[in-house]
């Protein structure tokens, strides 16, 4: 894929996860993470460590990354070669969360 059109795709796609966000932050909602090993689900299940958050190679930096479609989450995982073995489904009021807008280039750039 040329370089333009992927980072074309990430943006839209940022863009409607921001979006789908928003529409919810006065509620709580279902969302899912998937994760690429069973010893990975269990340690979320454990509770989410910030240690683990990777932002040296994760383009959400440090961010534990949920969608409200399943099917996202192992998409996002494809896109970067892996393969999703377990997707976990919480209930999260996300008036609570702290919602980073990619859109905005000069916070994504930061």
């Amino acid at each position: 894929m040329d370089p333009a059109d992927e980072c074309a795709d990430q943006t839209a796609n940022t863009r409607r996860l921001f979006a789908v966000f928003t529409k919810f932050l006065a509620a709580e909602n279902t969302v899912f993470h998937t994760v690429t090993s069973s010893g990975a689900g269990q340690g979320v299940l454990n509770g989410i460590d910030p240690a683990f958050f990777n932002p040296s190679t994760s383009r959400f930096g440090p961010a534990f990354y949920v969608s409200d479609d399943a099917g996202t989450t192992l998409a996002e995982l494809s896109a970067h070669g892996a393969e999703g073995t377990q997707t976990i489904w919480f209930n999260l009021n996300l008036s609570q969360a702290n919602i980073l807008d990619l859109t905005d280039p000069a916070i994504a750039k930061a």
